[in-house]
């Protein structure tokens, strides 16, 4: 019996294994995450939400039955090896989250990943600002310390308690009817060639522009009323979900 209950669960993992392999082996604009602890399970969750494909690189066993067994996607081995992000789809893949404890790690990752996929996004946690800089110089797109973050938000928590209320509750909260969200301008955009002032976007919408960003350009702190959208801008507006709605229609053409 004690033989028989061994096969039968060794089978089953076998068949688990194939069954993620072969799911993993057809994702495509997916993201990759180094590393599922905290950070990395929340960012895992978030993405899924907004329907974001996702596989996770990890090698602690606890967390990986975790993982198995809330149905997620995982590929059990080392973040740092070649070998196994490309197993991960990393040719394929829109972007690579590098949240591991170790900063080297990270770097080495990021080095890896930008050999194997020139133009996929970089996201990658750093504990302090020599790390930081490191990273960025091995190829990242982006680098959070979540220590500074953390500081930064607390100290806001002290100074400025309502606009940290506000915002939590724009951003996080499904049952505010009031959120922030990003678009890009696309071809048949009626925004195109036109100018803030021409639009009336409040009028039209509800909803409020924040700021735009054009992909070679800065983020804009203010935008003037004579500033002419282009295909391929991302603007940041604000606004109810009906007024947001009416904004993607604009967006969209």
């Amino acid at each position: 019996m004690l033989t028989e209950a061994a096969v039968e669960g060794r089978i089953k993992d076998i068949f688990n294994q194939r069954r993620m392999q072969k799911a993993i082996s057809k994702l495509e604009n997916h993201f990759i995450i180094c590393g599922c602890g905290r950070i990395g399970r929340t960012i895992l969750e978030m993405l899924l939400r907004e329907g974001i494909p996702a596989v996770v690189i990890e090698s602690n066993a606890t967390v990986i039955s975790e993982l198995e067994e809330a149905g997620y996607l995982v590929i059990v081995g080392d973040a740092t090896s070649e070998e196994v992000l490309q197993h991960a789809g990393i040719s394929r893949a829109r972007g690579i989250v590098c949240v591991l404890q170790s900063d080297a790690d990270n770097v080495y990752i990021t080095l890896t990943a930008r050999l194997l996929n020139p133009s996929v996004f970089i996201i990658a946690r750093a504990s302090d600002r020599k790390a930081e800089r490191r990273i960025y110089q091995a190829g990242a797109n982006k680098v959070i310390s979540p220590y500074e973050i953390g500081a930064r938000r607390m100290g806001m928590a002290i100074l400025k308690p309502t606009v940290i209320e506000f915002l939590d509750l724009a951003v996080h909260s499904a049952d505010f009817d009031l959120s922030v969200e990003q678009y890009e301008i696309g071809d048949s955009s009626v925004l195109v060639g036109r100018t803030l002032k021409e639009i009336g976007i409040r009028e039209r919408t509800g909803a409020t522009l924040l700021t735009v960003k054009r992909k070679a350009d800065a983020v804009m702190s203010s935008v003037h009323p004579d500033y002419v959208f282009q295909k391929g801008d991302l603007v940041v507006v604000l606004g109810s979900s009906e007024s947001l709605n009416k904004f993607s229609a604009m967006v969209s053409g």
